[in-house]
């Protein structure tokens, strides 16, 4: 016989082949499954036809806030980058903004593996635009909904052409992104404030507006310190 949910906070299933389980309540629709969260870190639904009993202890839990990060299988990001700049005789303290999005495979809370494509612009008030396509590595640190994470992305960066600065060649090259910040909230969103440090090879090459062979070629490797503010699910 199984009880009705209530505000108690854990309970044991007993399955119809004798095993006994418990864990926390994470949902529970009666007559159809409930899913528990272990101490172990795992997630687990059990469905009507496989339960025999479930038994709830008799702790208020009120104040409890159950853990709702997934932490195995698909995930996406979306983050947005500030860049800051500094004092060059190019950047001349001039910001710069990017973003990105990804997604892959969590294997367990410390370790996910996956891919993206993003945009950077260094010198927000230039033309130099560039596309990094990269493969990351990510992983939080607590079994909590508020969480440390680290992030590492590395790749290659595209980058184009600009008329209206008068860019008229655009090699991108190399990209490295190590990143740690904290995640938090308890919804299927969870919310992510980092900070990192970006390399980025790129040559660009300027016509002169005055003189028709006048060439610059800037061949560059920015390093630049960052703030990223993002979602993941």
């Amino acid at each position: 016989a199984q009880s009705s949910p209530s505000e108690n906070k854990t309970a044991v299933v007993e399955l119809q082949n004798g095993t006994r389980v418990q864990g926390e309540i994470i949902k529970w629709v009666p007559g159809d499954s409930i899913r528990l969260a272990f101490a172990w870190g795992d997630t687990i639904s059990f469905y009507e036809s496989q339960i025999k009993r479930i038994e709830q202890n008799l702790l208020p839990s009120q104040n409890h806030i159950p853990y709702t990060f997934n932490e195995k299988g698909f995930y996406c990001s979306l983050q947005l980058n500030f860049i800051n700049g500094n004092e060059g005789n190019r950047a001349q303290g001039s910001m710069g903004l990017g973003g990105n999005i990804s997604a892959g495979h969590r294997f367990n809370r410390y370790f996910a593996v996956g891919g993206g494509i993003g945009y950077d612009r260094f010198i927000w008030d230039s033309g130099e635009n560039l596309v990094p396509l990269f493969t990351e590595f990510t992983g939080f640190l607590n079994e909590s909904n508020t969480s440390l994470f680290y992030n590492f992305k590395i790749g290659y960066a595209l980058a184009s052409k600009n008329d209206v600065f008068g860019i008229t060649e655009a090699r991108g090259g190399f990209m490295l992104n190590p990143n740690l910040g904290i995640r938090w909230d308890t919804g299927t969103v969870k919310y992510l404030l980092g900070i990192g440090y970006k390399f980025q090879d790129a040559q660009f090459t300027y016509a002169s507006p005055w003189q028709a062979n006048d060439i610059s070629i800037q061949d560059l490797y920015y390093q630049r310190l960052t703030l990223s503010l993002g979602l993941t699910i």
